[in-house]
């Protein structure tokens, strides 16, 4: 094994533990109120959207007596564990092609939960995950009929993932997109997007359901009181603002949110998107021999989500998603060309855009480095 791949191997694993680091510190060590109860969510005040994980946690923890923090955090570990196995198999499928270099290190991707901590382990990595999976699983080159099939499948579990969090219902033009860049026949294609009706009408429906009475809320918190394993936590979760509580506020409440961080996230969305798309240029010639299908999925798949951007606060979060998958498509479409000549790893190219990212103010959409930060404490936009 050469220095380069040791250096690389150590790389994952240092990620590893920060994202094991950064689970254990909103769970366990310093639970936060939004990220823990927004797993927390349950059942036990009568049926809600993103109920699903905190019905299964509760029932778990009062078959075992393994507190719900506890579980997910050991969740959102494994989550993340899955993301980084699957990524550098794809890298390694792909023969570790040099191209991949700044993109492997990019903040908006595999450190994203570590340079912007406040919006990791959430729930939409329960389809980060799963995608990682599906691109490792299509990553040979197998029959369409095989590869529709697996895209099918991933497509239908998505009203389960949705029922964790609704979402994840606007990241369903993700699965397209893959089936377009593998170069799936337009029938393949239409099948798959038939397959995303249960989705559809799910999220329609989860969509229209009225704000959470105060009495559904209390009887969540309530049930929180022991399982949770955060007694503080629990015992104001009904009267502070947390991901409980903000299932009572309507849509109107939801967009005045958005407009009120409308200037701060104008403010850092241009340099985030051309520093997004920097670590996309060395896969220039990868790109070029799949433009049109790919064009094609980053459409699609950013119309899918336009919805969020007026009703939902966490743009660096759909930032994340977008540009991962297609991060992930592209190394799926190199581990299909096992015999392309891997180009050298640049890396004074990466260390130069490292840099770029330290001396960016980006935040509060994907985060600028360590940096950046200590030059914005003084800055009225700047929001830690």
């Amino acid at each position: 094994m050469t220095l380069d791949r040791r250096l690389w191997l150590a790389y994952f694993a240092a990620l590893a533990l920060g994202c094991t680091a950064i689970a254990a510190w909103g769970t366990i060590l310093r639970p936060g109120s939004y990220k823990l109860l927004d797993w927390a969510i349950n059942y036990e005040g009568g049926f809600t959207r993103r109920g699903l994980t905190g019905q299964i946690a509760l029932e778990i923890a009062q078959l075992t007596g393994v507190s719900i923090a506890v579980q997910v955090f050991v969740l959102v570990s494994l989550l993340y564990a899955v993301i980084l196995a699957s990524v550098y198999r794809l890298w390694q499928r792909g023969d570790h092609d040099g191209r991949f270099t700044l993109l492997l290190a990019a903040p908006w991707f595999l450190l994203f939960p570590i340079v912007s901590h406040h919006g990791a382990g959430r729930k939409e990595l329960l389809f980060l995950a799963d995608f990682a999976l599906l691109c490792l699983s299509v990553s040979r080159n197998l029959p369409a009929s095989a590869t529709r099939k697996r895209l099918a499948l991933f497509i239908l579990t998505l009203p389960l993932i949705s029922l964790a969090h609704e979402g994840n219902a606007f990241f369903l033009g993700l699965p397209l997109a893959l089936g377009l860049a593998l170069d799936l026949p337009k029938r393949s294609i239409g099948i798959l997007a038939m397959a995303t009706l249960p989705t559809i009408v799910l999220l329609g429906w989860l969509s229209l359901a009225p704000p959470l009475a105060t009495a559904s809320i209390q009887a969540i918190c309530a049930s929180l009181v022991g399982p949770l394993g955060a007694p503080a936590l629990a015992l104001d979760c009904a009267v502070t603002e947390n991901a409980v509580t903000w299932l009572g506020n309507t849509a109107s409440h939801a967009t005045a949110a958005v407009r009120l961080h409308l200037p701060d996230y104008l403010h850092s969305l241009g340099p985030a998107l051309i520093l997004i798309a920097l670590a996309f240029v060395p896969l220039r010639d990868l790109i070029k021999s799949h433009r049109a299908a790919l064009i094609r999925g980053v459409v699609l798949s950013t119309l899918c989500v336009v919805p969020l951007w007026f009703v939902a606060v966490d743009w660096g979060r759909f930032l994340y998603v977008i540009a991962s998958c297609h991060a992930l498509i592209l190394l799926t479409l190199r581990a299909r060309a096992p015999h392309a000549a891997p180009a050298p790893q640049g890396r004074v190219t990466t260390a130069a855009y490292a840099l770029l990212w330290n001396l960016g103010y980006l935040a509060p959409l994907v985060g600028g480095g360590l940096v950046a930060k200590t030059l914005a404490l003084s800055s009225p936009l700047y929001d830690p």
